[in-house]
Parts: structure tokens; C-alpha cells; sequence
């Protein structure tokens, strides 16, 4: 069997082992010292894998951690506790998982679902380039795995939406909350080449 990473799964280390984000499918999974460290080393490139460890890479690969051939592991959708290795507890962890970055107050829609209903106007007057810049700049300083990018509907702002997907991509996953009403056309070359989902 052959091993690969999968580059767009997110790792970051804690006491007890660490945290491994997998974007595609949007779920966390905490990895004991052993997993952790078996996880986070895998090769970007296709490796020979240890006869020892070809089931733990088995079970890696099942949950999109990395990728398997000869034979192929196929993912599987999974439903249940996030833990991998032995955990005598909960874990818990100092710093934030999930940073929500706030692009814009407007949206057109009047959802009476909205969970952001409270942080919304028909339009904020005075929102400004300077109010995104703080937000950039905060998010960036904040060591969290993922970053959403919400509002009001970031599509009805796309070029600020655009700006904190480029400000932080390149050390979070990051997730666009959305109601799909807007200008998608704009950011979806951004969306592809981030990896947004």
C-alpha cells in the first residue's frame, strides 16, 4: 500500500496530540499523540507505507485524512464521535477552532430563520474599507483552523469577501456562509483557487 497526504486537510498541534480539519468534508477530528504524529507526517507524495501501519492509514484515509493505492481506501460518510486514538476525556482546546469574519451587514433577504438577523441593517451607513481591515487583521492574529466568512451575505460584497479570503487563506481553511444571493461570479475563481467550500 501507498500513502499521500491530503494538502488540504489543516493540522494543528495540542498537549494532547492535535486537531485535523478536513475541508472538503467540514469536520474536525482530535488525534491522540500517536495518530497526530502519524497524520501530520505523511508525505505529499506517494509513499510505500509501513506493513505496521497500513490500517491506521486505512482509517485515516476513510475520513479524507490522506489518500491510499494499491489498494485504494475509499472515504466513507461518518457520523459519530471525532476521536482518534485513545482519549481517557473530552479534549479541550485553548485556542478557537472556528473564527467567524463579518464582511458585510447587508443582505437582502428577510429570513425569519437568520441567525444574523440582530447584526444586520437594509445597509450599513459607514461601513468602510478601514472596518475590513480590522476584521483582516484581528482574524489573522486569532490562530483558529477555520475561518467563515459571514455577514449579512458576503455575495452582495463580493469584492469584501474577496479581500479576507486572500488576507487569510494561506494559514485557515475557509468556509463561505451564504445564502447564494449576490454576485458569485466575481469571487468564484477566488473560491476554487482558496479552496472554499
Amino acid at each position: 500500500m501507498e500513502v499521500r497526504s491530503n494538502s488540504r486537510v489543516r493540522f494543528r498541534r495540542e498537549s494532547f496530540g492535535g486537531f485535523a480539519y478536513v475541508p472538503h468534508r467540514d469536520d474536525f477530528f482530535a488525534l491522540d499523540k500517536n495518530a497526530y504524529e502519524l497524520a501530520s507526517g505523511i508525505s505529499h507524495t506517494w509513499v510505500e507505507a509501513p506493513k505496521s501501519s497500513k490500517n491506521a492509514y486505512s482509517r485515516l484515509a476513510k475520513l479524507g485524512i490522506c489518500h491510499t493505492r494499491g489498494p485504494a481506501t475509499r472515504e466513507i460518510s461518518y457520523s459519530g464521535p471525532s476521536f482518534i486514538g485513545n482519549f481517557r476525556e473530552i479534549v479541550t482546546s485553548p485556542e478557537p477552532l472556528v473564527l467567524n469574519c463579518f464582511a458585510t451587514a447587508f443582505c437582502p433577504l428577510k429570513c425569519v430563520y437568520c441567525h444574523a438577523d440582530d447584526l444586520m441593517q437594509d445597509f450599513r451607513h459607514g461601513e468602510s474599507e478601514d472596518d475590513l481591515e480590522n476584521v483582516a487583521a484581528t482574524a489573522s492574529l486569532i490562530p483558529s483552523m477555520v475561518a467563515v466568512i459571514t455577514g449579512g451575505d458576503p455575495l452582495t460584497r463580493p469584492e469584501r469577501a474577496q479581500t479576507l479570503i486572500e488576507r487569510l487563506a494561506a494559514r485557515k481553511a475557509i468556509v463561505l456562509d451564504t445564502s447564494g444571493v449576490g454576485e458569485i461570479e466575481q469571487i468564484l475563481p477566488h473560491l476554487v483557487e482558496h479552496s472554499v467550500h
